[in-house]
């Protein structure tokens, strides 16, 4: 196997041990086994734990910012743009078995982690900074109304994709389905929507 190769491997076994124990309850040994490997050969990839822990979050959920692009950019205007990236979001947490898991103990462990704290604050000021950028699109093509108040908007769509992070890693899944937050979300932008016929 390629050194690349290995180290995706890593990744990927690392991630579904540290979505289970974290950062501080997982031990190098339990990841090595899970990646079926040596524990030394951790080191020779990995500075230690705590770098596989950032670069598993990294690899899992810090760095969607090309995807995301992707799936903004095929669309007609903001608005659709908007609702693409939000349904994204929410159904890759939702389809993941691990991944909210693993954001949650990102979260818990950015407290005393400053790097991984620095790490989440700019994820969370991009996804930020691209549904301002998405709304704008959608003002100025008229997809969108133009007296929305635009911080609110991102607050309370950030709020229920955080939300259903949080159903998710709770595995309530029964209580509050995708279908719930997605319908909340869909009635947000609906509001927002710019109808053409009530100009």
């Amino acid at each position: 196997m390629k050194p690349e190769e290995r180290r995706s491997q890593i990744i990927e076994d690392a991630v579904k041990v540290f979505s289970v124990k974290g950062l501080h309850g997982s031990t190098t040994r339990e990841i090595a086994l899970a990646c079926d490997i040596a524990e030394g050969v951790l080191y020779k990839y990995f500075a230690g734990k705590e770098d596989l822990f950032i670069q598993s979050i990294e690899y899992s959920w810090l760095n969607p910012f090309d995807n995301w692009r992707t799936i903004t950019d095929r669309e007609p205007n903001g608005l659709a743009a908007l609702r693409a990236l939000l349904k994204d979001q929410l159904f890759s947490l939702h389809e993941s078995t691990w991944l909210p898991h693993l954001v949650v103990q990102a979260m818990s462990s950015a407290a005393s982690n400053e790097i991984l704290s620095e790490k989440l604050r700019n994820r969370n000021l991009g996804i930020k900074k691209l549904i301002l950028e998405l709304v704008n699109r959608g003002i100025e093509d008229g997809s969108i109304r133009s007296d929305i108040d635009t911080e609110r908007l991102v607050l309370t769509l950030l709020g229920l994709i955080y939300y259903h992070l949080w159903i998710c890693s709770l595995e309530l899944l029964e209580c509050c389905p995708l279908s719930l937050t997605w319908s909340a979300i869909d009635q947000v932008l609906s509001d927002i929507e710019l109808h053409k016929n009530s100009q």
